[in-house]
């Protein structure tokens, strides 16, 4: 949940190791922030860019990020009262404030969010999301004849890898430029694992025992030099 001026955001979009997102240059595209520590976004700007589909996906972003609820400003809900609409989101009740309405998807659009389920276009039967933890996704793809494009509710990051029984696949943001993407090409199946490893410490992860290392022969030598004494 972030604070809006006016709105409030129920969402469920996952950041690098499962941390939140806010402070995201990325996330902050898609939902334009004023600069606090509390996350205030600037309300119609973040419903033009959550309540519009992209690219060729008939989808809105908010669904993509997976947006359950929304607290708007009854000025901002009718401004933005075809696109709600369009995205799914139905007026459910006044908020606490009489100037403000609860706007929630129905449940059983969002029955499979609790487990992070990637959306997947074209909708592909079969499909199933097995697990989902902090770094890693695993989702049996069945046979299909067209490229399947899955979309995690993950906050995109260099680092992430795909794979099908070890054929590698492209890790790419979405059009939005904020969430993980992964497009399956025709005809490959079985179980794909998306999972994610800090570029930087491919690089750095020696960088410990070099410390160890130091510290081990540091010691060695004051050690033989006390004895010389």
């Amino acid at each position: 949940m972030i604070s809006l001026q006016h709105s409030l955001v129920f969402y469920d979009i996952k950041s690098i190791n499962g941390y939140s997102p806010v402070g995201s240059k990325r996330l902050e595209q898609v939902l334009p922030v004023n600069q606090t520590a509390h996350g205030i976004f600037v309300p119609r700007q973040t419903l033009k860019n959550i309540l519009q589909t992209t690219g060729r996906l008939p989808v809105c972003q908010a669904v993509l990020m997976q947006i359950s609820t929304i607290i708007v400003n009854k000025a901002d809900y009718a401004a933005f009262s075809r696109q709600f609409q369009q995205c799914g989101y139905i007026e459910v009740q006044p908020a606490g404030s009489r100037n403000d309405l609860y706007v929630s998807l129905p449940l059983d659009q969002t029955k499979d969010w609790d487990t992070n389920s990637p959306f997947v276009f074209p909708d592909l039967a079969g499909i199933k999301h097995l697990k989902h933890d902090n770094n890693t996704d695993l989702v049996r793809i069945p046979e299909h004849n067209d490229t399947t494009i899955l979309i995690f509710p993950r906050l995109w990051w260099y680092g992430y890898s795909a794979d099908i029984n070890g054929y590698s696949l492209p890790v790419v943001a979405d059009n939005s430029g904020s969430l993980v993407q992964v497009s399956v090409p025709p005809h490959l199946h079985g179980m794909l694992t998306l999972s994610y490893f800090p570029v930087t410490w491919r690089y750095l992860w020696f960088l410990p025992m070099l410390a160890l290392i130091g510290l081990m022969t540091l010691l060695f030598n004051n050690r033989r030099q006390n004895k010389l004494v």
